[in-house]
């Protein structure tokens, strides 16, 4: 089990799925504060692999302070949209906040409430997939074990949260 001990969490089922532990956890809506990118389309990515704007804008305004973080010592990288034909893809680097007032070269994006699937992204993890390195997306992709095991549970999306 991960014992995250995330302050706005709240851990409803643990699920065993060939031999690791997926974490069903309880959020409510969430405010992430950071910058944000979306593609231009429904088909592409939100950027090439060799552009680093959003990630280079994100580092830029570090110094810049977030008003009441849920966890101030880690950031994240969000991906918003992706497996949706109906939206454009995108991609956030962001903390969590409690709050909207934010300094205003900041992105605000809200992650809805509900159950998610939480699952470390680790060696043990790599090894469900046949792997000695695995990339988060690929839990999602071609193997789709996240969607597997959320049939097993209330979760009717794929919600995930893969933590490293």
């Amino acid at each position: 089990m991960l014992k995250l001990n995330h302050p706005v969490e709240k851990l409803v089922q643990i699920i065993s799925h060939k031999g690791l532990d997926f974490e069903v956890v309880e959020r409510p809506d969430v405010i992430w504060v950071g910058c944000i990118a979306y593609a231009d389309n429904n088909i592409n990515p939100p950027f090439s692999d060799d552009d680093m704007t959003v990630i280079e804008r994100y580092q830029s305004l570090m110094d810049i302070p977030k008003q009441e973080l849920i966890n101030p010592d880690w950031s994240a990288a969000l991906s918003i949209n992706y497996e949706c034909k109906d939206k454009p893809c995108g991609i956030m680097f962001a903390q969590e906040t409690y709050s909207r007032n934010q300094d205003e070269r900041y992105d605000l994006f809200v992650q809805s409430g509900g159950l998610w699937l939480r699952l470390l992204n680790d060696k043990n993890a790599d090894a469900l997939l046949g792997k000695e390195y695995s990339a988060p997306y690929e839990y999602f992709a071609e193997s789709q074990i996240m969607q597997k095991v959320a049939k097993k549970t209330a979760i009717s999306k794929s919600r995930a949260i893969m933590c490293k």
